[in-house]
């Protein structure tokens, strides 16, 4: 198995960091007292790419994270774009990932939570070289 979760993570959080010094990125998610704004990171499949592989094993993976977006307040859908405009632009053209989903979720637990869900879909090869999905 093919693991660049950290690599991504990393990546993602020094990004988000810079850009957003208030953000709290969790992975995985933890049911704590919310802190906003919140993103949260988790790989949700890693299999083996059944085209690479052969007698020598496995030369590749397909890999898919989900990113939630969680923001609270009088601009909460403003901030929340910005972050996920910038998650797009780590995910998508600096680590060059496909985007696969990107979505408003309505939060009913309390609609005054702002949220939104990406994911994220690659092919990484044994020299953890990123192909997009």
């Amino acid at each position: 198995m093919i693991d660049i979760r950290n690599k991504v993570l990393t990546t993602l959080t020094l990004s988000l960091e810079e850009k957003f010094p208030d953000i709290v990125i969790q992975s995985p998610y933890e049911a704590t007292s919310p802190k906003f704004p919140c993103v949260t990171f988790e790989e949700i499949s890693n299999s083996t790419d059944i085209n690479s592989l052969d007698s020598a094993g496995e030369f590749a993976s397909n890999i898919s994270y989900e990113i939630n977006i969680f923001t609270f307040g009088n601009k909460s859908q403003t901030n929340c774009l910005k972050i996920r405009n910038e998650i797009d632009n780590v995910m998508n053209t600096q680590l060059g990932m496909l985007r696969t989903s990107s979505s408003k979720v309505v939060n009913y637990a309390d609609t005054s939570i702002f949220r939104w869900v990406l994911r994220y879909s690659c092919t990484v090869d044994k020299h953890n070289t990123i192909f997009r999905g």
